[in-house]
């Protein structure tokens, strides 16, 4: 595609954005897997457009695209044919983690250059195929937006909307919790032990020696969830002196009574699920091609997480192979970060000084767009800017502006929220204060610890499925998801008023 071409595309479309810090590298294998869709479905995406910056990244979709994929998924969950396609995703994902393991095996430093070029190539290949097929649902936000909701709402009009709006919420959460709460249950278990023998050592570094037993249910917790906080910038595992730092944490900050009450609540949390679905269903009217739908639409989600907990695993090993090759080539990570797969076979051989101007021009900013049979072309110097321009055009923005409206996907047991907003786009460098209202462009794993201290959580973007509504409704924070604008209209300081009934937050004075 050339330059023209993609901008004609950018003018002529409704693009869907999401975005956060990445690099180029860990995105790769998602926007091969993209297009890859239409391998496994009679339908999926024809093009995926990506814009870098530095080390942040924005994703563009169509959104009618997006939708007529989302249709075809729900009819293929309704006809049962979805079902094969998330066996296969199993068994790719089976692979995936028999290569994880047998990478934790090789010590990377060992291996000759030709060698680590085959075990990474390798790793591609794998950990593409296991993102193919659950790509396929990165539309459901929109339709569920667009269409489900809308549905539900029509076909239960006699009722309160507040309470249809908390009624489609709950008949829309996954069935199962997030691996963020497996995580959590896990952790909880320990400081529930670590609270009846109090044998905590004031040091990490005495922890082995002292309470043995506590240092091995660390180790056994972080090495099944090291990964945990992984992001597509970089992934870092979490190492166990940290979990004791956390655990400390928890033990002042909770009584065992109220650990031992949120162990429980999650362990309820698949019975109590199901069992305020029966209820709600036993009050209310729905056709039974929309309780289909609906089901389908909570599937999503809990398909969508298991995704997402690959995707996080799997960038641990991106990370292990970029550090290895920057301490081969003594090339800086963000820049060995902007490298195609093909790219670095020629780099070990002797490339550097051809292929480094190469990727310092990637980082400074880069467009990329992957199509359906065709592959990837990038666009990088004028090239570059003048497409970002057309993609970021700048609109006047309104002063008078006094809040915003989104979609309730969590209200925390509360109608009104007031507090203090706090814009945070990356959660490793920027501050965010318990009890602050959590304005971001959209939550991932990493956000986890601020949700928690958040009194409510406002995105730009999301649906039921996404990231901020399944934790924040694990977490009982209130949420608003979809808003387009949060972060641009709201600053750091503002005061602001959540309407957890109505999806709206209101500025009540201007930092």
């Amino acid at each position: 595609m050339t330059k023209n071409e993609l901008i004609e595309y950018i003018n002529k479309s409704d693009l869907w954005v999401v975005e956060g810090p990445a690099v180029f590298n860990t995105c790769y294998p998602f926007c091969i897997g993209f297009v890859d869709t239409r391998k496994y479905f009679n339908f999926g995406f024809d093009k995926v457009l990506l814009a870098y910056k530095g080390d942040y990244v924005y994703q563009f979709l169509d959104k009618n695209e997006n939708i007529n994929v989302t249709k075809g998924l729900v009819e293929s969950f309704k006809s049962g044919k979805l079902k094969e396609k998330y066996t296969l995703w199993k068994k790719h994902r089976k692979t995936a983690l028999d290569n994880f393991e047998y990478l934790d095996s090789l010590d990377f430093k060992r291996l000759s250059d030709e060698k680590l070029i085959k075990e990474y190539f390798d790793f591609i290949d794998i950990f593409a195929k296991q993102w193919t097929i659950p790509l396929i649902l990165e539309g459901a936000a929109i339709y569920t937006e667009r269409f489900t909701s809308p549905k539900f709402r029509e076909e239960n009009k006699n009722f309160d909307k507040k309470i249809v709006g908390e009624y489609f919420v709950m008949l829309t959460q996954p069935d199962d919790i997030s691996f963020n709460n497996r995580e959590r249950l896990g952790f909880l278990k320990i400081c529930q032990k670590t609270a009846k023998d109090k044998k905590i050592p004031k040091k990490f570094r005495n922890l082995k020696k002292e309470n043995p037993d506590l240092y091995r249910l660390l180790l056994s917790h972080q090495k099944n969830y090291h990964w945990i906080r992984n992001n597509y910038l970089y992934a870092r595992p979490i190492k166990i002196s940290a979990f004791f730092s956390l655990l400390k944490e928890e033990l002042k900050n909770k009584s065992p009574k109220e650990i031992n009450q949120e162990i429980g609540k999650i362990k309820n949390y698949k019975q109590t699920t199901k069992k305020n679905k029966r209820n709600i269903l036993s009050k209310i009217k729905i056709s039974g091609s929309l309780k289909k739908e609906i089901k389908a639409i909570s599937f999503f989600g809990l398909w969508q997480d298991e995704r997402k907990e690959m995707n996080l695993r799997g960038n641990y090993y991106i990370g292990r192979f970029l550090d290895e090759f920057c301490q081969r080539t003594k090339i800086e990570y963000l820049d060995m970060a902007q490298m195609l797969p093909k790219e670095i076979g020629k780099i070990l051989k002797g490339g550097k000084e051809k292929w480094l101007p190469v990727f310092k021009k990637r980082r400074k900013k880069m467009i990329t767009i992957t199509i359906y049979r065709k592959g990837m072309d990038i666009f990088v110097d004028k090239d570059a800017e003048e497409i970002w321009s057309e993609i970021f055009k700048v609109e006047e923005k309104e002063e008078n502006v006094v809040m915003v409206e989104g979609t309730v996907v969590s209200k925390g047991g509360q109608d009104y929220v007031r507090g203090v907003a706090s814009i945070v786009l990356d959660p490793s460098k920027d501050k965010f204060k318990r009890g602050e209202i959590l304005i971001t462009s959209m939550t991932r794993p990493e956000f986890v610890p601020l949700m928690k201290k958040a009194s409510a959580i406002i995105t730009n973007e999301g649906g039921m499925t996404c990231h901020a509504a399944i934790v924040s409704r694990e977490l009982g924070i209130p949420c608003i998801i979809g808003t387009k604008i949060a972060t641009k209209v709201l600053k750091d300081g503002d005061e602001v008023e959540v309407d957890a009934n109505q999806g709206i937050v209101k500025i009540i004075k201007r930092n």
